[in-house]
């Protein structure tokens, strides 16, 4: 999600991430760390209405964000305590307490943002892969993709851009 943020708007500075273990299940009140963000996410909204200095609803959004509402974790200590860190895949306390699921398009080297849904192929290009392989296996993946393998570095088949944002929900 924050890769589709970026990608869209520059930055995600109007996403917070918070993980914790599942001893509370899903959504429960008894989750201290949801009962907080939802009060931030309320003082959030509430700030957002009251604001009425100039600036685009991105911004308003942006600016009025609580400094109290921090991305991070929960340990999953007996009683747990806060990490304060912005979220992140690949390092951290947190990748390493919640790490995130892979997928074979990940591996395939498919972009965070998870924005193609069908790829436009190119053949295969040895140098790009970080194995070796003999000859006869990449003429085996050669013949497996025939018809070629998805070039990440261009938008999918048909892919178009936004024609505009929900104005209210």
């Amino acid at each position: 999600m924050r890769d589709r943020l970026i990608k869209a708007n520059g930055n995600a500075d109007n996403q917070v991430m918070l993980h914790e273990d599942f001893r509370y299940g899903y959504y429960s009140s008894a989750s201290p760390l949801l009962m907080d963000a939802l009060k931030q996410m309320d003082l959030w909204l509430a700030n957002i209405v009251a604001d009425t200095a100039a600036g685009t609803k991105r911004e308003k959004v942006i600016r009025n964000k609580p400094a109290t509402l921090q991305e991070g974790c929960m340990t999953r200590d007996a009683v747990p305590t806060k990490i304060v860190e912005k979220f992140s895949q690949t390092s951290g306390k947190c990748a390493e307490l919640y790490p995130a699921p892979g997928s074979p398009r990940f591996a395939a080297g498919a972009p965070l943002a998870a924005d193609v849904i069908k790829c436009q192929l190119k053949a295969p290009v040895m140098a790009e892969y970080k194995a070796t392989f003999t000859t006869e296996q990449w003429a085996r993946l050669n013949t497996i993709f025939r018809d070629g393998v998805c070039d990440w570095t261009k938008p999918g088949i048909e892919q178009q851009g936004l024609r505009g944002t929900w104005l209210k929900f």
